[in-house]
């Protein structure tokens, strides 16, 4: 139908942002990566040279050798751990192709999304976390990833470079909350009034859309079931409230 089709572009054009920060992820991730695999290496090498040295050691050097061994054991799982932690990540990102809703765990969407945008923005300003336990919620994690991403790209940018960003959670009676809160220059009461509504603007001569990030953020929390709420004044900072049920 004709609305299907219109809430389809919706998300579009909110996700076709989000994707255009996933190459820079992937970049920083191979940064992330090396850092393991060369300490896993290093290690490698570093073990077979000792067990070369055990088979002809004196008895009284192989308890020494013994713990030089166990050290680089651990320090290998350690470092096979980190591997599994950024492939995790990456499994949370690039599955978040799939269109159907699955239950999702909030908290790893907003870190997962904070660590995708640091990463690709190299932007200064602090991202502070204080995200509670929540139920799993059966979402279509890829949107509500472009949700998350657009707000705090809003907050950034808002904060200022020195600024803070501040991203609770927290469980309400029979629903979630999540909340991006930064100190920065705020948004005036006339602007605010027409802060979801999508628009176009002219700037060198060229047509832009805007306001269609927060637009199309609001759309996607409403098919949840949920609400997008935003209090600010001038100077005093931003505060983005979402509100998701938690049974959809």
């Amino acid at each position: 139908s004709a609305a299907d089709a219109w809430r389809s572009a919706e998300a579009q054009v909110l996700l076709s942002e989000y994707a255009g920060s996933i190459g820079r992820f992937a970049a920083a991730l191979s940064h992330e990566l090396n850092s393991p695999l060369g300490a896993l290496k290093t290690t490698l090498q570093t073990s077979s040279r000792l067990a070369e040295r055990k088979q002809t050691a004196p008895a009284d050097k192989l308890a020494e050798l013994e713990a030089i061994d166990a050290e680089l054991r651990r320090t290998a799982l350690e470092a096979v751990e980190r591997l599994n932690q950024v492939v995790l990540r990456m499994q949370r990102i690039t599955n978040l192709d799939r269109a159907e809703a699955l239950p999702t765990d909030l908290n790893a969407l907003l870190r997962d999304v904070t660590d995708l945008l640091k990463s690709a923005t190299q932007a200064p300003t602090a991202v502070e976390l204080d995200l509670q336990p929540l139920p799993a919620l059966s979402i279509r994690p890829q949107q509500m990833s472009a949700v998350f991403s657009n707000l705090l790209q809003n907050a950034i940018e808002g904060s200022g470079a020195t600024g803070t960003v501040k991203i609770s959670t927290c469980r309400l009676v029979g629903s979630v909350e999540i909340v991006f809160q930064d100190g920065g220059r705020g948004i005036s009461s006339e602007e605010l009034t027409h802060v979801f509504d999508p628009a176009f603007r002219v700037k060198s001569g060229r047509v832009s859309t805007g306001n269609w990030g927060l637009f199309s953020s609001r759309q996607i929390v409403r098919e949840c079931g949920g609400d997008i709420s935003i209090q600010s004044s001038p100077g005093q900072g931003t505060v983005v409230r979402i509100v998701l049920p938690i049974h959809q």
